[in-house]
């Protein structure tokens, strides 16, 4: 009842087109314990499958959800 609460934040991305990815990140302070910055946590499908995606591991929380990834952009072109 003292321990104080863990903001945990679950994105899901298809990066494939084909496959679901759920990565799930908890909000830890950053090495210089100034700012909150997202640690991946736990194995996830993506993980497993040796495509994992762990673009978020050490952005600082107020970074805002990227609308397209870095190779959004080619893959839309290719197909």
């Amino acid at each position: 009842s003292d321990t104080p609460p863990i903001a945990i934040r679950m994105v899901a991305s298809n990066p494939t087109g084909y496959v679901q990815v759920m990565n799930t990140y908890v909000e830890a302070a950053d090495d210089s314990c100034t700012n909150s910055v997202f640690r991946l946590i736990g194995g996830t499908n993506s993980t497993l499958a040796s495509s994992g995606d762990s673009s978020w591991e050490g952005l600082d929380v107020n970074t805002p959800y990227p609308l397209m990834r870095p190779f959004d952009a080619q893959r839309k072109a290719a197909a």
